[in-house]
């Protein structure tokens, strides 16, 4: 999903250093050459194309649209 949606390298690098290689947020600085303020920065950008792609449902919402779905058939 992080290869696929994220266009911006430096997106999808933080977001890769960060839930696939699972490195801390002082590593993923580091390893960016990024301000902690930059790293997060850069992070609330990718989690918002990715909210653009893939939007959330919370899964209260998920069940009673289930529900709704059920009681209609």
């Amino acid at each position: 999903m992080i290869t696929n949606c994220l266009e911006d390298y430096n997106q999808r690098i933080v977001m890769e250093y960060r839930y696939v290689h699972l490195y801390k947020w002082e590593e993923v600085a580091e390893k960016t050459h990024y301000s902690w303020a930059g790293v997060f920065k850069v992070h609330d950008k990718a989690l918002k194309r990715l909210v653009e792609q893939y939007p959330f449902e919370p899964e209260q919402k998920r069940e009673e649209n289930q529900d709704a779905n059920i009681q209609t058939l």
